[in-house]
């Protein structure tokens, strides 16, 4: 199974979510003619404080924003995969196996910047170890 590390994108997103890279650790050319598995993305926490829903919000911006630029992503959550906890990457490499993935995407979202009391129309902005 091929893996990837997906990251440096710069994306301004649809719906109340944005990402914001800062760096890139990786220059790899995505795939276009790939089918690619994205798991949520773990929800933050701050001082064993859990923010549910922020992971799963990013993750459809994600997903939205690669559909976007051709690829031929699928997002998948279930009690199996789920923002609300860490993934078995074991398990997630045989469900994409068994599935006919070729690549699979997770990550954490590391910083959360929300604006809930602003009711200006901005959007909450994230950063992702992808």
């Amino acid at each position: 199974m091929k893996t990837i590390l997906v990251a440096g994108l710069s994306l301004l997103l649809t719906s109340c979510a944005g990402v914001q890279v800062e760096h890139s650790k990786c220059d790899i050319a995505p795939d276009r003619f790939a089918k690619y598995l994205l798991l949520p993305f773990r929800d933050p926490s701050y001082k064993n404080l859990e923010f549910p829903g922020v992971g799963a919000r990013f993750t459809r911006s994600f997903a939205s924003q690669c559909s976007l630029n051709g690829l031929n992503v699928v997002e998948i959550s279930n009690e199996d995969f789920s923002s609300a906890k860490d993934i078995d990457m074991i398990q997630a490499l045989a469900y994409a196996e068994q599935n006919g993935f070729d690549y699979l995407i997770t990550g954490h979202v590391t910083r959360w910047i929300d604006r809930p009391t602003e009711w200006s129309g901005k959007r909450d902005f994230a950063g992702l170890e992808v």
